[in-house]
């Protein structure tokens, strides 16, 4: 009968510590799922202990450059959405590094340009030609660079209408580098005397989505026009 009961009190703590190493092997999983889609889980790190390290080390940023939110408990959630987590493995450790972006102080205004056909005669027509379809202004027009629609959805949503985007390209001073799209923004009532154009036939109607069911078209008939419409 004691035999019984001692074979039984030990299968009662296998079982105890079956189960908790299931639950830290699920724990373990779920952390580096969460690592994988670039999100950091509280069990890692906690947000408060993030926070106060953040603040500690923010006097060390480079010079012109910020978090692209505020040190307060109430951004905790933008701060976790805006990070990201690269998990490693070393000698049977598992290593986690927080990317925590910063972000320079000037804010760009992000731009699509969308070539408008001009009717050169009654078959041919010229548009102007743009390399990156995207162009990112500061609010000074001093400074500005230039994206591909790909990288957009890379972005971040910091707050509804402002995002946070990796800078892979050279930031440009506008007094100094020669770009059509920039010059016209800043002189409105002329033209550059300079920019690439391209000359093309077309016969059919030309559409362009702008944004959601706002779209753009351009007819070529008799008297060529385009018009801005939403469906």
């Amino acid at each position: 009968m004691l035999l019984k009961i001692a074979i039984e009190g030990h299968i009662a703590k296998a079982l105890d510590a079956s189960h908790v190493i299931q639950r830290t092997l699920d724990i373990l999983v779920d952390n580096i799922a969460d690592a994988q889609k670039g999100s950091l889980h509280p069990r890692v790190m906690s947000p408060t202990l993030l926070l106060d390290t953040l603040k500690s080390s923010s006097p060390s940023f480079p010079a012109d450059t910020t978090l692209p939110f505020p040190l307060g408990k109430a951004y905790l959630h933008s701060m976790y959405q805006l990070n990201d987590v690269r998990v490693y493995t070393y000698k049977k450790l598992l290593g986690y590094v927080i990317l925590v972006p910063l972000v320079h102080k000037r804010t760009f205004t992000v731009l699509r340009m969308v070539p408008i056909n001009v009717p050169a005669n009654q078959e041919h027509f010229l548009y102007t030609y743009v390399l990156d379809s995207v162009l990112c202004l500061d609010r000074t027009k001093q400074y500005h660079f230039t994206m591909t629609e790909d990288e957009l959805p890379k972005r971040k949503t910091a707050e509804p209408g402002h995002y946070v985007c990796k800078h892979q390209r050279t930031l440009l001073l506008t007094l100094t580098t020669k770009s059509c799209a920039v010059t016209m923004l800043q002189m409105r009532d002329s033209l550059p005397s300079v920019y690439d154009t391209r000359l093309v036939r077309l016969s059919t109607t030309v559409w362009t989505q702008l944004v959601n069911n706002s779209w753009i078209y351009f007819t070529p008939n008799l008297t060529p026009s385009s018009c801005c419409i939403q469906a």
